[in-house]
């Protein structure tokens, strides 16, 4: 439910660069962290759009769902591009609604399923 979302534990962070169409570099609070975008499918899709909308030392907030973190330390998040967490602010929304990149369902972390599969 939306009340769920806006409940949802955020961190602030400073976007870094893009490694992947579902992998960006992001500071949090002078440490740097890998994040992979939820329900996006890594494939081989050129990343250089993620370049194209974010821009180095952006402000950016990430959304955590029910698994907050990979074995190897990568974050897994909703990345979204200013505080109101709205949709059309979400990156992995922006990619998927713009055929830049494949939805995959990455059980447990569903919560915004249903919004990335009406694309």
């Amino acid at each position: 439910s939306i009340d769920d979302v806006n409940k949802a534990e955020v961190n602030t962070c400073t976007y870094i660069k893009a490694l992947a169409i579902n992998k960006i570099k992001v500071d949090i609070d002078g440490e740097e962290y890998v994040v992979k975008l939820i329900s996006i499918k890594e494939d081989k899709s050129s990343y250089a759009i993620i370049d194209k909308v974010l821009s180095e030392n952006q402000k950016l907030y990430l959304e955590y769902d029910s698994k907050k973190k990979e074995k190897d330390g990568t974050l897994l998040a909703y990345v979204y591009i200013n505080e109101d967490k709205d949709m059309d602010s979400m990156l992995n929304y922006y990619l998927i609604k713009n055929s830049h990149a494949t939805f995959e369902i990455q059980s447990p972390n569903i919560k915004h399923n249903y919004l990335m599969q009406k694309k």
